[in-house]
């Protein structure tokens, strides 16, 4: 980038990272990079960039949101549950009944994880 640069090549090089789909903390360091390497008084402007960046930093939470599990209804369950006791030989008997007793144990528990974290 040539040195001073005006504000659409400021603009314009903004727009690289954004198109190779960089996190928007990644642009941010870029842009944090270049104003403080010009001279006072002829840094670009960073208004269009800003809002460059702003839209990116939308789309990248958008696109970037958890989603949730469905939750675990109780046929859901006992098919789960009758998975690991279908198998159900001598040699494998403890690790079904663990597997068997976590599962339910942990859907068991789970409406008062809910509400610890709710409250």
């Amino acid at each position: 980038m040539a040195m001073p640069c005006i504000t659409a090549t400021f603009v314009e090089y903004v727009g690289h990272p954004v198109q190779r789909d960089l996190a928007p903390s990644s642009v941010q360091v870029h842009m944090s990079a270049i104003r403080p390497a010009h001279p006072d008084g002829q840094q670009p402007g960073t208004k269009e960039a800003r809002q460059i960046l702003r839209k990116r930093a939308r789309d990248w939470a958008r696109r970037r949101a958890p989603r949730k599990a469905l939750p675990i209804r109780t046929p859901a369950l006992a098919a789960m549950v009758s998975t690991c006791t279908a198998a159900d030989n001598g040699r494998e008997r403890p690790k079904t009944l663990r597997d068997a007793a976590l599962l339910t144990l942990g859907w068991g528990c789970c409406p008062a994880a809910v509400s610890l974290r709710t409250s």
